[in-house]
Formats: structure tokens, C-alpha cells, sequence
């Protein structure tokens, strides 16, 4: 099931974005939300979702986003495991997930997990980028590739090349994927609290 984007028409409108062309509206809406959601490591909206990931002689998993509302259908190499707890973003059980020195076992479950609400930064971000591409091809889609700055009096423009440089206006900067990831924790599945 795919994900309803991060922003709506209704909000480029809000913004003052010209929303006529519906179907390149929609398209940079979906891909945008793509790539920051790509970003974040994590839906950010709400949303369901199955994750396997690999048990530690443990008592916690901490599961790969937040926030989780509810965990179902957990099964441990394939046998169904009802003694656990949700704590926050974390499983515990009164037991280890795997006795030490024991092969890691294979963890399936289901849970309900993400935001209510899209925050108001995430929306403007993604109307931004929408923006953009909209501009973009205006413009003509690969003009001005990778110029940083430009001056009108003695006309001067810089351009980026190489691993800086953004290949279209919808791309997001690297500095903004890092704070992405850093704000909502998206990761691979981790074990915490091991004890011997």
C-alpha cells in the first residue's frame, strides 16, 4: 500500500505555489515525499507496518522507528510470541529473545507506528522541493545544472561538480538527509540491553 505524500495540494495552495499542472503536482509531490521519507529512514506518517530483524541475548528490542502505537503478530522463527510488553518503542520479555552463545533467531512482527499529524516543517519542506521542481521545468529541466550562486552586476555564477553537486532541484542536500535521519531515528532494526 503505498503512502499518501507528505503535503497536499491544498497546502502548495496555502503556500501560493501554482497547483494547475495536477499531474506534475502529483508526481513531485509523491517523489519528494519519497525522498525525505527515504531520508528520515522512516514513513514519518502513520502507518502499518511488517519488519524482520535478527534477536540478541537480550531482554529488549528496540524496534526501528517512533513512535509505535501497538504491536501485533510476533513470531519468533516462525512460532507466535505473546509474552512481551511495549514500553515506549521497545519489546520486553521477562526472558531473553535468544540464550547467549545461541544463534540469533528470526523476529517477524507487525506494528502500528508513526505520526498523526505530518509536522509543519515536513510539509513546508516538501512544498519547497515541489516548488522547485516546478521551476525546474519551467525552466527547462537541466538548466543551470549544479550552479550554487549567481550575480546580476559583472555577471558572475559558480557551479558545484562532483559528489556536491544536486543533479536536480527536487534533490535533497546532504545536510538535510543527515538532519532527516538524525530527528526521527530511522535504522536498521537494533537489539539493546544485553545482559550477561
Amino acid at each position: 500500500m503505498a503512502l499518501a505524500p507528505l503535503a497536499t495540494v491544498a497546502d502548495l495552495s496555502a503556500l501560493g505555489i501554482d497547483t494547475t499542472n495536477t499531474a506534475l503536482v502529483d508526481s513531485l509531490l509523491t517523489s519528494v515525499s519519497a525522498a525525505v521519507r527515504d531520508a528520515a529512514g522512516v514513513p514519518i506518517s502513520r502507518t502499518v507496518s511488517t519488519v524482520t530483524m535478527w534477536t540478541e541475548a537480550s531482554r529488549r528490542i528496540e524496534l526501528p522507528v517512533r513512535p509505535v502505537h501497538s504491536v501485533t503478530d510476533v513470531t519468533l522463527d516462525g512460532e507466535p510470541v505473546t509474552d512481551y510488553v511495549l514500553r515506549g518503542s521497545s519489546l520486553w520479555r521477562t526472558c531473553l529473545w535468544q540464550a547467549h552463545n545461541a544463534i540469533p533467531g528470526e523476529l517477524t512482527l507487525t506494528f502500528d507506528h508513526g505520526l498523526d499529524k505530518v509536522p509543519a516543517d515536513i510539509v513546508k519542506m516538501v512544498c519547497t522541493f515541489v516548488a522547485a521542481g516546478l521551476n525546474e521545468v519551467q525552466e527547462g529541466i537541466g538548466e543551470g545544472r549544479g550552479m550554487s550562486s549567481e550575480r546580476i552586476d559583472d555577471y558572475q555564477a559558480s557551479f558545484t561538480r562532483g559528489d556536491d553537486e544536486l543533479v536536480d532541484k527536487t534533490e535533497l542536500p546532504e545536510r538535510t538527509r543527515r538532519r532527516l535521519r538524525q530527528r526521527f531515528g530511522g535504522a536498521s532494526a537494533t537489539v539493546l540491553g544485553t545482559t550477561r
